[in-house]
């Protein structure tokens, strides 16, 4: 089986589990790595799991990941790792998103892009003025995150 990992988290984004066609030589492998910059891509035994896992260089073996186990606030309300994965609030740059509890040294991504490492807070507050929908991800060596998409309407 060939997986896809991250450089950075080790965790794997693409798996040939659906693909049986797609067999290569560690050589083959090493190709599409040099041409892929920030993935790795490996030969390992079968995992029907492998996406939700990270890949150990050490041993060269696949390891469960860990999840971030958060909380989210909105107003008053606070959700302990909420099962929604859409969020709303509001336009009026009051009303926010607030995510407790994430590790710090996480990364903190907002529709695929950056905005920051979790510092010893443990805490990451969305706030907009902007209506649209966001997609908030958090990303850490050997960990897994499905994000949260927020929604921010006009007027609730």
């Amino acid at each position: 089986m060939i997986v896809m990992y991250k450089n950075d988290t080790k965790r794997v984004v693409q798996s040939n589990m659906v693909d049986k066609t797609l067999e290569w030589t560690t050589e083959e492998c090493q190709e599409w790595t040099q041409a892929n910059p920030g993935l790795t891509a490996v030969v390992v035994e079968d995992n029907p799991k492998a996406i939700t896992m990270w890949y150990d260089e050490t041993d060269q073996s696949l390891k469960p990941c860990s999840t971030f186990d958060f909380t989210v606030r909105i107003g008053d309300i606070e959700y302990i790792k909420p099962e929604e994965d859409m969020l709303i609030i509001q336009d009026d740059g009051v009303s926010s998103v607030v995510f407790s509890g994430i590790e710090e040294g996480s990364s903190v991504y907002v529709d695929q892009v950056l905005v920051g490492i979790m510092d010893s807070s443990q805490t990451f507050t969305f706030t907009s003025t902007e209506v649209g929908t966001y997609f908030i991800t958090f990303d850490k060596f050997a960990y897994i995150d499905d994000g949260r998409i927020v929604e921010v309407v006009s007027g609730i």
